[in-house]
């Protein structure tokens, strides 16, 4: 299995889009199963020659030539989800930032969301736009097709406050209480919850959850505190290990060591999978 992570290009398409990654199969690759784990980011999955089976939190896909092109939208930020490949595979995945995806639709992200690996269409022309981009066989110039693509759609999205506060919950590691971060901004916690519900498809409970979870990976990744879990929790905002344990098992399955023990980084950190 080939994964290839691609930054954006374009100026005005890095405020919303992390990245786009590439994975690519031979058939003859054996099946393979991973955990995918809960992130503050909403994912476009775009999958080729695939059969696509999705049940609550997984999603199996079968080598088919001449299927529809697939695309699913991952918004489920509180579970992991398990994924397989069986046969060949040619996937493109893009990441957009918490609000970025909101930018380019017509309606609230809640409006195209529903279950986890729920089917995405958003625009007249874009299954027939995303089966031409496919039949570039050049990874570098399909991101820059697709680029081109999510440019021309681009409609923006201003908020009073959601901005402000995704990047002050980031900034800060997760570390203020939602009290604090409505005050701060002059709204009530309930307003706080429905906007996130709308934009984001989250709370910013759980937001502020998988913010302190990713940093606590990092933290691991980087070797910042030499590995030792109390000082992970510390310098990732937990209250304590007992906090990191319960938030983890919540997030992962895993505890924090049995976690960290088995994770597979790919992309320099940017991809974080547990193959099964």
């Amino acid at each position: 299995m080939k994964v290839k992570l691609y930054k954006p290009q374009n100026p005005l398409l890095k405020q919303y889009i992390e990245c786009f990654y590439t994975l690519q199969r031979p058939p003859e690759d054996e099946s393979v199963t991973y955990f995918a784990f809960p992130s503050i980011f909403s994912m476009v999955c775009l999958n080729a020659d695939a059969d696509v089976e999705v049940s609550e939190d997984s999603m199996t896909l079968k080598h088919c030539l001449h299927t529809k092109l697939e695309t699913r939208l991952i918004c489920n930020f509180g579970r992991p989800g398990r994924i397989r490949y069986e046969g060949a595979a040619n996937e493109v995945v893009i990441y957009f930032k918490p609000l970025g995806l909101n930018s380019f639709l017509e309606k609230d992200l809640k409006y195209y969301m529903g279950a986890s690996f729920i089917k995405f269409n958003p625009f007249d022309d874009y299954q027939a736009a995303m089966t031409k981009i496919f039949s570039i066989d050049d990874d570098r110039a399909k991101i820059e097709a697709l680029e081109s693509y999510w440019l021309s759609n681009h409609k923006g999205f201003e908020h009073p406050f959601l901005h402000r506060v995704v990047d002050e919950i980031i900034k800060e590691g997760g570390s203020s209480s939602l009290s604090e971060t409505a005050l701060k901004n002059k709204v009530s916690r309930t307003t706080l919850n429905k906007h996130f519900d709308l934009h984001i498809g989250t709370t910013p409970s759980q937001f502020r959850k998988i913010v302190r979870f990713r940093k606590a990976m990092k933290q691991h990744r980087q070797k910042i505190s030499a590995e030792n879990l109390t000082d992970i929790s510390y310098n990732a905002d937990y209250f304590d290990q007992s906090h990191m344990v319960k938030d983890f098992k919540a997030l992962t399955r895993y505890s924090p060591k049995d976690f960290f023990s088995k994770l597979s980084t790919l992309e320099d950190g940017n991809i974080n999978w547990l193959f099964l």
